[in-house]
């Protein structure tokens, strides 16, 4: 199908306290993908470990044929994931003393369905969604403070922000993934920790919706800004799609609903 109704843009800074920037991310407009990562393990660590898991999801997708069914495109994803997992684990034992790692938030829009997309991911960095003036999560991090029901200062300081899951530091790799509703007019964020935990989720609402009519590279550039002029002490990164008028289903073919089973059913 065509991506012609969807407009992405990616940002990302190192922020206004760290020396350097773990982060990555990447859209791809016309495959219907955004991603982000933030690795976890300090220094070249981490920067590996984001930008191992981002350039597999980008091979991954572009070896993909233009005709790849919906459940082909994800299980594509999650194999990506799991297999960055594995190269980042083998890094981390031949090259450092210590474990890294890296969550990674992906938004993969379905090429039948235009109003149909799924969420990918692991550990803590989110994916929103702002439709008629409400800002929603749609993913649940995976931290120890979710885990156990409390918020993050109600925990003591070696616990919080602590990841329960993430790609690259521990054996397999449980990617969760989730249904998510696509309208018109619908606004994503995909975002590392830098963001939210600097913008409230009230203040992010407030900005998206009254300049929810700018172009997507503009409405990013204008988060970038505000979480910047907070005193960013974490780097930031930013995949923004907006949604324009969904085009029409597509139709597929016996051997089409063959092929999306057996990818449904194929091991992750």
């Amino acid at each position: 199908m065509t991506w012609n109704h969807l407009s992405m843009a990616m940002l990302t800074d190192i922020g206004n306290v760290r020396e350097n920037n773990e982060d990555a991310g990447h859209v791809d407009a016309a495959r219907g993908f955004a991603a982000v990562a933030d690795g976890v393990g300090g220094a070249e660590a981490g920067e590996y470990a984001s930008e191992t898991v981002v350039d597999a999801l980008k091979a991954a997708l572009a070896a993909l044929p233009g005709d790849a069914t919906p459940e082909e495109r994800v299980a594509a994803m999650q194999k990506a994931i799991a297999e960055a997992s594995q190269t980042i684990a083998d890094y981390a034992e031949t090259h450092l003393r210590n474990s890294c790692g890296t969550t990674v938030a992906v938004l993969l829009f379905n090429p039948w369905h235009p109003d149909e997309a799924a969420a990918l991911h692991v550990g803590d960095s989110r994916i929103y969604r702002l439709r008629d003036g409400s800002l929603a999560p749609l993913t649940q991090d995976h931290t120890v403070a979710v885990e156990i029901g409390v918020r993050e200062n109600e925990l003591p300081r070696v616990y919080r922000d602590m990841l329960t899951r993430a790609v690259g530091m521990a054996s397999g790799c449980d990617v969760e993934r989730t249904a998510v509703n696509v309208r018109t007019d619908d606004i994503f964020l995909v975002c590392t920790d830098g963001l939210f935990k600097v913008l409230s989720p009230n203040h992010l609402k407030r900005l998206l919706w009254a300049s929810r009519e700018l172009p997507a590279a503009d409405l990013a550039a204008l988060l970038m800004r505000e979480t910047l002029s907070k005193r960013a002490p974490d780097n930031i990164t930013i995949a923004l799609v907006k949604v324009g008028a969904l085009p029409s289903m597509h139709q597929p073919t016996p051997d089409d609903l063959a092929r999306d089973r057996a990818a449904d059913r194929r091991p992750r």
